[in-house]
């Protein structure tokens, strides 16, 4: 039986919006703490106490798929005090400050409990348990919550982030295949009891970045503090005392769903970015900009010294010139910014995507000739270069990233493929039936193969991008009945528990104007969800 099934929480924020200097803050620093602002210390105490239950009863079973079955995507309904944090008005704001109106809870989460071994540093992968479907954002489209329902402090293994690290990555290709997690050292193996080892092992990870001077920091909390961060935020969890108490960090991750809009009465002046790393700022401009819906072309200088940033070897370095030459109207920049688009090197033509992620329409025509390239890796950028409302105008761009999504062999850029079209479908003016034919017909029937067994559960990340792409769509249009009728079947049909709870928050979002329904689809997401012993797996 499931607790609350029916009971309906709803995103109410109470108009108490990040500060310009708080959003800025957390665009260079990565993150933000909070103290949800309407509970008490006993549901704090409760919610620990649920926590160590929940712990005890995954030991006891010993079961191969506890991560999937208790301690993971089933919170809501096995612990259902944890919506408290979730739809604490004070979180609420700060998130909508982030992602904007109705931003959606993944359906991926986990209940971490510190021990005795240390994490190395590391980026979460785009997909749940570390699957790789897309390069990372940059911009405010997908936030992290950690929420400690106990102290944090140096004794039980508190969570230590690298702050301002959002914006950089580490190569993950090898050859025409990938890694799909970015751990910054893959060989780190938690040091164990030689701490002098630990301490080289994960330093020494930090360093393979290869950006000099970067800023750690542990993240002491009282108890009930919530942190509120960039998907893409390095961080990791430190070791516990044998002899402190156990530490619980509930850990859910939101995404957002429009396009920000320019409002008339606010957010038209740039901050003076005064502090913060220099080879961020550009960076961090440009988020702000998009941010607020307006966007200023600047005028760059030396675009020599930008061409030789952006190809060569320091990631800092490469993202800040493709920034600046991403920000700039002249052609120069944009033939840099295409030659860098078809480097062999990795992390030339990652940065060179995010550049030209900022013209938008300029350059799609370019791109969509770089989709044709005969190097993945170009075509891999290219797709998710694509990926903005300004594409949504041009048919061609549509139809090539679909015949991505349809036919290619890779599926790497065929999850991009599905990425950019989930951001195209924010647009209000995208061929909304053409997109909506288009990826169910990659959801319904054995049109996906699994991919992955990661964490023991087949699936397929080309379907998951899919899923979020057209909750995208049904986020920003209505559509015919009998696409919701289609959706609806898959919702309830499909094997992949991601796929399915997608497409429920797409279809509480497409009809939220009906209680009735809202109230159905809210607790169809928070049901329980089992991994049945035995059960076939497509391959």
């Amino acid at each position: 039986m499931i607790d609350y099934i029916f009971l309906v929480y709803v995103y109410k924020a109470i108009n108490l919006p990040l500060s310009d200097d708080n959003f800025l803050k957390f665009l260079f620093d990565g993150y933000l703490t909070v103290q949800p602002s309407e509970m008490t210390k006993q549901q704090h105490d409760c919610l620990y106490k649920r926590a160590q239950s929940l712990h005890r009863e995954a030991n006891k079973l010993q079961s191969q798929t506890t991560h999937l079955d208790i301690l993971g995507d089933n919170l809501r309904a096995l612990i259902p005090e944890i919506d408290h944090v979730l739809f604490d008005p004070e979180v609420v704001d700060t998130l909508t400050s982030l992602l904007g109106e109705n931003y959606v809870l993944h359906p991926h989460h986990y209940l971490h409990k510190s021990g005795t071994i240390d994490q190395g540093f590391h980026q979460d992968g785009n997909l749940p348990w570390n699957e790789r479907g897309h390069y990372r954002s940059h911009r405010p489209d997908w936030a992290l919550l950690f929420y400690y329902p106990q102290q944090v402090d140096s004794t039980n293994g508190a969570t230590e982030v690298v702050a301002a690290s959002q914006y950089w990555t580490k190569d993950f290709e090898k050859g025409a295949a990938w890694y799909p997690d970015d751990s910054l050292d893959r060989t780190f193996d938690g040091g164990y009891n030689n701490l002098e080892y630990r301490d080289r092992q994960i330093q020494q990870g930090l360093n393979s970045i290869g950006i000099p001077d970067l800023d750690r920091r542990f993240v002491y909390v009282p108890q009930g503090e919530v942190l509120i961060g960039s998907y893409d935020l390095i961080h990791r969890g430190s070791r516990s005392l044998p002899d402190s108490d156990d530490r619980f960090m509930y850990k859910f991750y939101f995404l957002r769903t429009q396009e920000p809009q320019r409002s008339a009465q606010r957010y038209t002046k740039i901050p003076n970015l005064i502090f913060g790393r220099k080879e961020l700022r550009p960076v961090v401009k440009e988020n702000w900009q998009w941010s607020k819906g307006f966007r200023i072309d600047e005028d760059i200088q030396e675009s020599s010294v930008l061409f030789t940033q952006l190809m060569g070897d320091q990631e800092h370095k490469r993202v800040e010139a493709a920034y600046l030459l991403g920000m700039s109207d002249t052609d120069v920049a944009t033939e840099i910014l295409i030659e860098g688009l078809y480097s062999q090197s990795e992390g030339t033509r990652r940065a060179s995507g995010y550049g030209l992620r900022i013209k938008g329409r300029p350059v799609t025509d370019r791109l969509i000739e770089a989709l044709k390239s005969n190097q993945v890796g170009t075509q891999r950028v290219a797709a998710f270069a694509l990926g903005t409302v300004a594409s949504a105008i041009s048919g061609e761009a549509v139809s090539a990233l679909g015949s991505c999504l349809d036919s290619d062999q890779d599926d790497l850029l065929r999850s991009n493929a599905a990425y950019s079209l989930g951001q195209i479908a924010r647009a209000q003016d995208c061929d909304v039936q053409y997109l909506a034919n288009m990826l169910i017909k990659r959801l319904e029937d054995c049109n996906e193969r699994n991919n992955t067994t990661s964490a023991n559960f087949p699936r397929s990340t080309v379907k998951e991008s899919a899923a979020y792409a057209l909750l995208q769509l049904l986020a920003n249009h209505h559509v015919d009945q009998s696409i919701l009728l289609r959706v609806v079947y898959l919702a309830v049909n499909d094997n992949d528990r991601y796929v399915s709870v997608l497409l429920l928050e797409s279809l509480m979002l497409n009809s939220k104007e009906d209680p009735l329904i809202s109230s159905l689809v809210s607790g169809l997401i928070k049901q329980r969800r089992i991994i049945r012993p035995n059960r076939s797996s497509q391959n």
